[in-house]
């Protein structure tokens, strides 16, 4: 082969390896000088029962969990693919959607479990103070040992600093049903005596409906008030005795449409023209309304003051009404 005619003569090679053409890779083969040298072969591993095999690094996934290839899992088998997130209030199926229906949810939620501890708790007291008292009291008004109905004790049931209010209230129901069974017994001599039988009629429903309705529309209503201390109670009693007192001055004026119905103070004039008696009679019953009147102003204004020292507003009886009546609301929806 014929020289190279560029060739220096005697230049060194700068890439060549030491020690001339004859190196260990071979003389006249190109070496790469960024090449990495091999890596040693691996160790022989041993088998229980004795035997060698080369191991070799199990090959890498770039994938992690998501890697379902044979090198995916340990054990050589396909990696199971993630478990399902357990069920929640919030990707159960059919739940509502959105961040603002999920809140109302979570609210409805609170409140309901607010509701069931308030039942609780008022369960636990009730139970508290049925064994501290020990056992159910024995019913003992209004005639012990010939008609009772219920248990009234103002001085075990009523704090100290409402009885005067309670016991005022009781007198005034007690002038009530005396006032409507007087005109009950007026208006039925009145029936006999001028055949007046409408006013009779209209006596019965006065005297039957009203006694039971003062007894569990407004007496009842403030002495449970008073036992519990309850603001709603107050306010609900003001509103009932407020048509009370206003039924009193009506049969105090006696002007009904139904002659003798009520022995008021026009119903009066006419029965004693007619007779003394009668006349009497209903002369009898207006005082006891005028009285009713008297004893039930007195009587609303104690208790007034008992609402009031016991630091209680009308404002906070109205924020009562309402929390009972959303929680009414929660129940039935229950």
């Amino acid at each position: 082969m014929a020289d190279n005619p560029f060739e220096e003569k005697g230049a060194a090679n700068p890439f060549a390896e030491p020690g001339g053409g004859g190196g260990a890779r071979g003389g006249g083969d190109f070496h790469n000088p960024f090449e990495q040298p091999a890596a040693p072969p691996p160790a022989a591993s041993v088998r229980a029962g004795g035997s060698a095999y080369e191991s070799a690094p199990a090959p890498t996934s770039t994938f992690g969990a998501y890697d379902t290839g044979a090198y995916g899992a340990s054990s050589g088998a396909y990696a199971a693919p993630p478990a399902p997130a357990a069920p929640s209030a919030f990707n159960a199926p059919g739940s509502l959607s959105g961040g603002g229906e999920a809140s109302v949810r979570v609210r409805e939620l609170d409140d309901r479990e607010r509701v069931l501890d308030a039942r609780e708790r008022d369960l636990a007291r009730r139970e508290a103070e049925l064994a501290a008292s020990g056992g159910p009291k024995r019913k003992n008004y209004p005639f012990p040992g010939f008609f009772v109905f219920t248990y009234h004790d103002i001085n075990a049931e009523i704090p100290e600093e409402k009885r005067p209010a309670v016991r005022m209230a009781h007198y005034s129901f007690i002038v009530t049903f005396v006032a409507l069974f007087w005109n009950f017994i007026s208006a039925t001599a009145a029936a006999f005596s001028f055949g007046a039988v409408s006013g009779w009629f209209m006596a019965v429903i006065y005297f039957g409906a009203g006694a039971p309705l003062a007894w569990y529309l407004w007496y009842r209503r403030v002495y449970s008030a008073c036992k519990h201390d309850s603001a709603l109670g107050f306010l609900w009693f003001f509103l009932v005795y407020l048509v009370h007192i206003g039924f009193l001055i009506y049969a105090f004026i006696g002007m009904d449409a139904t002659e003798y119905s009520l022995t008021g103070l026009g119903n009066w004039g006419k029965a004693a023209k007619q007779s003394t008696p009668i006349g009497f009679m209903y002369l009898a019953g207006m005082v006891l309304f005028g009285l009713d009147i008297l004893v039930s102003i007195n009587a609303i204004r104690m208790v007034y003051a008992a609402f009031r020292g016991a630091g209680h507003t009308f404002k906070e009886a109205q924020e009562q009404a309402k929390r009972d009546a959303v929680r009414s609301a929660a129940q039935n929806a229950t």
